[in-house]
């Protein structure tokens, strides 16, 4: 199932945490319009207990450890281009229509894949 969510109003951590976890991401609570976690050792949180943090920080900001998740950034102002390189994701990389798209400033994405094992980063530009 493909989800898309996007909201010009940063989605509040107690929205979200349980859907994220239920999916199989690692929710982390983030300062509200900041990046940067809230909690010094959140590495090593568990889902069980990144969604017991809802009651304490409801209102935070939501991220995802990247742990074991792939992303395909598109960084194309050009909606058509942008476009096509989404229904090419969608045909040709996308599993069973799982994948999990955060749109910041439309018509940018970047599209996020549940993954195992190691991996290294990769850039087009590089």
């Amino acid at each position: 199932m493909m989800t898309a969510h996007s909201t010009a109003i940063p989605t509040p951590y107690a929205d979200d945490v349980e859907i994220l976890a239920d999916l199989g991401y690692f929710p982390v609570p983030i300062h509200a319009g900041r990046k940067n976690p809230i909690l010094k050792d959140w590495p090593r949180l568990s889902r069980e207990q990144a969604v017991r943090l809802a009651d304490v920080h409801p209102h935070a900001s939501i991220g995802i450890h990247c742990r074991n998740v792939r992303a395909v950034d598109v960084d194309f102002m050009d909606p058509t281009i942008a476009g096509l390189i989404e229904q090419w994701l969608i045909k040709n990389v996308v599993k069973d229509g799982d994948a999990l798209i955060r749109v910041g400033q439309a018509p940018k994405f970047a599209m996020l894949f549940g993954a195992t094992g190691k991996h290294r980063k990769r850039s087009a530009a590089s």
